[in-house]
Parts: structure tokens; sequence; C-alpha cells
């Protein structure tokens, strides 16, 4: 018991899931780096598809589109700057960023 607070903590997507549905919601497009299990669907109430993008060209190409947008990504170490959203999960780090920044440098979204 005492661990379940840390535990909810680094493992508990609803609020994030529940941001994502919000942007979402108020017509920012989502998109995911990297493979996507659609955690965030039924969570957020999401009622448009999640892109997922493979590399940075792929994320280039999704900004220049989507200049509104979101991208999620994960890390080991949090961004010193930059994203939107920093959660803790499962030893790494999720980020939200928004696509302005990731078209001025893709690369943010794969630090490791």
């Amino acid at each position: 018991l005492a661990a379940r607070p840390l535990l909810a903590e680094a493992f508990d997507q609803a609020p994030l899931a529940r941001q994502l549905g919000d942007w979402q919601r108020a017509g920012s497009p989502l998109a995911h780096f990297g493979k996507y299990h659609a955690q965030f669907n039924f969570l957020g109430r999401l009622t448009a598809p999640v892109d997922i993008l493979d590399d940075a060209a792929q994320a280039a190409a999704w900004t220049a589109r989507h200049p509104t947008g979101r991208i999620i990504s994960y890390d080991s170490k949090p961004a010193p700057s930059g994203p939107l959203l920093v959660l803790p999960f499962r030893g790494k780090w999720v980020e939200v960023w928004e696509a302005a920044v990731v078209a001025r440098d893709p690369t943010v979204l794969h630090r490791d």
C-alpha cells in the first residue's frame, strides 16, 4: 500500500490521455513517435486516429501538414526544455511536443 502512490504516478496514463483528448477536441491532431498501442484512445476518449511516426523525416512531413498538432514521444531522460508536457512513465519520460517545435528540430523526439 505504501508504494501505491509512486506506482500510480509511474503507470497511470489517465491524466495524459485526458489532456490529449482535450487537445484533440480543440482541433489539434495527434501523432505518436514510435510504436503506439492505442493506450490513450479509450482513456482520452479520442475520436480521431493517432498518426504513427517512425522517424524524423516522417515527423518533419507530419508537422508541415499539421502545424497545430501535438506529438507524443518517450525518452530515458526528460527534455531540458521544449515539450508542452513531461511525465514519468515506467522508468522513462513521456513528452508531448508542439508541431512547431518539432518542425524546427525533429531530433527532439528521440534523444536516446
